[in-house]
């Protein structure tokens, strides 16, 4: 995110961590999502909230306030504690929101997140016996612009998704901001600080919900704003989807078929551009399959739904000025660095630097081979960009010299295949051929 709009308003945010996990059976903050014990449920929603954050994310413990609260202290995050827990998630909405709004001067400058723990204890009194151990640091006496509400079990969330959410308010100053996928409402929205407020003064009928309700009956304004991110709707309630958020965690840098949808949306590539891309695709997998199974070792593996996704997109900004750039950096901004990367390589890859045929050059070289929808020689599709410059020397000598790099990589995935790449792609089958 621009450090100029950072600059323009402090933003919060709150997780809430304090439910009872009955359906889970386990407290689901400190379940783990990767491999190992790390990233855990609580660090990844906290990471996701640094994305939009520049001022401090507290944590609202409840049931299983000791096992929540040790995890809080190893990342170095300030928690708030609600004992009325039990009688609903509204209860720590308004402990977080009074903790960030009513006595920031108690918080973190950043609570950002650290391997180290915090100490020092400091009793926050005034509602209904909540109190919080917001470490040795200090904030100024200021409560956040706004302030973000993410509840602990949709962990799945972007940081960019958040820093989109930010940037929003900081153009325009909504009193909610909410993301949607595929015009979706999702988590976490983004409160301006008169709205957190009213939280506090509400009933409590209704939670939530019903104070945001009465933002747009009351002439409040809200924003949606569309993100390339299922994460806003992923929850983890029961041990099944636990599975399910853990299983795409560990796949969570590709874009998967909705998202790559949206993306496509969001970026208004046309329909002759989408059908091209999808014969890019193809031709893109059938070659990574190939050299998959001919590898076999895990450590030169290839990334099969990488490759296909980011084929998918590789023109997703075609028309734009330097659109492979402009594609990655298209991808980077909805949380997609990776297949990003291999997009803004896509017209030309320098094979002086490749030991190893790779994602980036497998769709770089698939690109080649398809006109259209059509498979062709690779060296057809750049004859026939030099018999269209063919006035002007410089164009050229620039289009013969992708070409020579083209036709290096072929001959370098060829060399490792053992087979003719082109013969290969004929024989699959998969989309028409000339």
């Amino acid at each position: 995110m621009p450090a100029a709009l950072l600059e323009q308003c402090r933003i919060g945010g709150i997780i809430l961590a304090a439910g009872e996990a009955s359906r889970m059976g386990r407290c689901k903050a400190v379940l783990p999502l990767g491999d190992g014990a790390e990233p855990t449920v609580l660090q990844a929603a906290a990471q996701a909230l640094q994305g939009g954050c520049n001022g401090p994310v507290v944590v609202v413990t409840g049931f299983h306030e000791t096992a929540v609260r040790a995890e809080a202290a190893r990342l170095g995050l300030p928690v708030v504690h609600n004992p009325d827990a039990a009688s609903g998630m509204f209860s720590s909405v308004c402990a977080g929101i009074w903790a960030l709004t009513q006595a920031p001067d108690q918080l973190p400058d950043s609570g950002r997140i650290s391997n180290s723990g915090i100490s020092g204890d400091s009793d926050i009194s005034g509602v209904s016996g909540v109190s919080g151990d917001f470490g040795l640091y200090s904030s100024p006496d200021v409560p956040p612009a706004a302030l973000f509400v993410l509840p602990v079990d949709i962990p799945l969330v972007r940081p960019e998704t958040c820093a989109l959410l930010t940037e929003s308010f900081a153009a325009r100053r909504d009193a909610v901001t909410y993301p949607t996928f595929a015009g979706e409402r999702g988590h976490p929205p983004l409160l301006r600080l008169d709205v957190a407020e009213a939280a506090l003064r509400h009933t409590g009928e209704g939670g939530l919900r019903a104070v945001l309700e009465q933002v747009a009956v009351q002439g409040g304004t809200e924003c949606d704003v569309p993100v390339a991110d299922a994460g806003i709707l992923a929850d983890m309630d029961t041990p099944e989807a636990y599975g399910a958020v853990r299983e795409r965690y560990s796949s969570r840098n590709v874009p998967s078929e909705a998202e790559t949808a949206v993306l496509l949306d969001l970026a208004q590539t046309l329909p002759h551009t989408r059908a091209h891309g999808k014969a890019v695709a193809d031709a893109a997998l059938c070659m990574a399959e190939v050299l998959h199974t001919v590898r076999g070792d895990v450590p030169a593996a290839i990334d099969l739904p990488l490759v296909y996704a980011a084929a998918l997109l590789h023109d997703i900004c075609k028309g734009a000025k330097h659109h492979e750039r402009a594609g990655g950096l298209f991808l980077a901004r909805y949380g997609f660095a990776e297949a990003g990367r291999i997009v803004a390589a896509h017209r030309d890859i320098d094979p002086a630097f490749v030991e190893r045929v790779g994602e980036r050059e497998l769709v770089m070289l698939a690109d080649k081979f398809v006109r259209g929808t059509r498979l062709v020689p690779i060296a057809e599709r750049y004859d026939e960009r030099l018999r269209e410059w063919a006035h002007d020397a410089q164009a050229v000598a620039d289009i013969g010299g992708r070409k020579e790099r083209a036709l290096a990589l072929l001959a370098l995935l060829e060399r490792e295949l053992g087979t003719d790449v082109h013969a290969l792609l004929q024989r699959s089958g998969i989309w028409k051929t000339t």
